[in-house]
């Protein structure tokens, strides 16, 4: 037998048999053009069809991943926008393991361009914020801490803390006014209520000496406030002039329904 017929046949090489077959070219003549047994030939055209099916289901794998990826960025980008596109400082990054590494993706894809330097600088303004509240809220706790001790039980709403922080917000986001004025409510001679704002600090009325014990109280509360008002001004007007830009860059995103570049966890 001639030794030439006995070399090894590449995967170029039956690829380009399997071409030449179904181009219409017969088994026979591939065999004689090529100098090969024609056992050969029809046992490679199997392997290249085999082969030709493995890549195309993993073609068709990797693409599905790769759509399902797509959806999670785009499922990431939505959260961030609505974020964003109110100037809120919470949430920028989520809080779950799975989240993060989302959020994670969607920063690798869009390393190179400028809206990711936007959302760097956006982050950069909603740790500060979310930094400043957090000292705000343990002063906060500290010093009710402290001041509960001098009131008689059930005085005042265990919810002080977060009456001081709801009015902030409402200062910060709602371009409400801030202000530690507060109101006398009377209820029966020598007791009253102690109402600030919308809220009823005491939730029973109240004698005179609790009444200034706390009257006390809420302007030291107040004046924490106050003192990180100004800094806590600034942030956010950024983050709301920043933030509407930002989303609608990521709006642009959303409608192509495509996030460009990779990342680390693109499906490969």
């Amino acid at each position: 037998m001639d030794k030439r017929m006995r070399r090894p046949v590449s995967p170029l090489e039956r690829r380009r048999w399997l071409e030449e077959l179904e181009s219409g070219t017969g088994v026979t003549q591939i065999a004689k053009r090529n100098r090969r047994d024609i056992r050969v030939v029809k046992r490679h055209l199997e392997i290249a069809e085999q082969e030709r099916d493995l890549r195309g289901a993993h073609s068709a794998f990797i693409r599905s991943r790769l759509e399902q990826h797509q959806e999670k960025l785009l499922d990431e980008t939505a959260r961030l926008r609505s974020i964003v596109g109110s100037g809120q400082a919470e949430g920028v990054v989520p809080a779950g393991s799975m989240g993060r590494r989302f959020h994670e993706a969607l920063m690798e894809h869009l390393r190179r361009s400028t809206l990711k330097r936007m959302l760097d600088r956006y982050r950069e303004m909603a740790d500060a914020y979310v930094e400043e509240l957090g000292e705000l809220q343990e002063q906060l706790r500290k010093r009710l801490e402290d001041s509960n001790r001098e009131l008689p039980p059930l005085a005042v709403t265990t919810r002080w803390d977060a009456v001081v922080l709801s009015a902030l917000r409402g200062c910060l986001y709602e371009d409400r006014p801030w202000s530690s004025e507060y109101e006398r409510v009377p209820r029966r001679e020598g007791f009253d209520f102690f109402r600030w704002g919308r809220e009823t600090i005491t939730q029973i009325p109240v004698e005179e000496e609790t009444f200034r014990k706390i009257e006390g109280i809420h302007k030291a509360l107040c004046e924490l406030v106050e003192a990180r008002l100004p800094k806590m001004r600034e942030t956010v007007a950024g983050m709301k002039q920043l933030g509407p830009q930002i989303a609608e860059e990521l709006e642009v995103l959303m409608v192509k329904a495509m996030v460009p570049g990779r990342c680390r966890y693109c499906p490969a």
